[in-house]
């Protein structure tokens, strides 16, 4: 289900369901990019412009969660000069595999690995200490699950592709369900858990409203 967060005339922000492509893609999968703009064209009468929905980020494939698209040219180039310079701050939740002791289970830490495409595995990335583009996160543990696992929130302060998805795993934490990077035993116990997703989900967007400069705060629906 695609739930509405906000809209107006220059933005709208949704939440994008899991094993959606947030825009159009090689394998003729509807993305969310295309549905709203045709969920928008479907609002408007014969006589309206055509209402063109601009990505300006993008969420993998099989993560859900908060995203804002512009609706507008100008809204479009605003929303990501703000990407680019690192001022949207973006929350996610996981949950995360109970084979592990790093501190990430019992409270608060960063994890600084450079990351860079794994050429021989497209479209997989990999920790790369010599070519590798720098790459932030940090954790917050806020419960531990009564079957062993925990759910962790995660601020990435940099953009990389398959940023959280890699550090969680390269640091012993593998985020269940990733079809991607997981390990036979965290991809086992997603099995006996029955969990047919991957457990990442973008639970919070902040960022300046591209034209009246106000501070934009939505969170998803999910219960964190």
């Amino acid at each position: 289900t695609i739930g509405n967060l906000y809209e107006d005339d220059s933005i709208i922000v949704v939440e994008k369901p899991s094993e959606m492509p947030s825009v159009p893609g090689l394998d003729c999968r509807i993305s969310l990019q295309e549905h709203l703009e045709t969920r928008s064209s479907h609002h408007q009468d014969s006589s309206s412009t055509p209402v063109s929905i601009h990505a300006v980020h993008r969420l993998d494939m099989d993560t859900s969660g908060v995203m804002v698209f512009a609706k507008t040219a100008e809204a479009a180039v605003n929303l990501r000069r703000q990407f680019e310079d690192h001022t949207v701050r973006k929350t996610y939740m996981a949950k995360v595999s109970p084979d592990t002791d790093i501190p990430s289970k019992t409270g608060k830490g960063a994890i600084d690995l450079p990351l860079s495409p794994d050429y021989d595995e497209r479209p997989r990335q990999k920790v790369d200490f010599t070519q590798g583009k720098p790459a932030h996160t940090e954790y917050e543990t806020i419960r531990t699950n009564e079957d062993g696992t925990s759910d962790i929130l995660l601020y990435p302060y940099t953009g990389r592709t398959h940023q959280l998805r890699v550090h969680c795993a390269h640091v012993g934490c593998p985020i269940l369900g990733d079809p991607q990077y997981g390990t036979p035993e965290s991809q086992a116990f997603s099995q006996a858990l029955g969990l047919e997703t991957q457990q990442l989900c973008a639970v919070g967007l902040s960022f300046s409203h591209p034209v009246t400069g106000d501070p934009m705060r939505l969170r998803s629906r999910l219960d964190v």
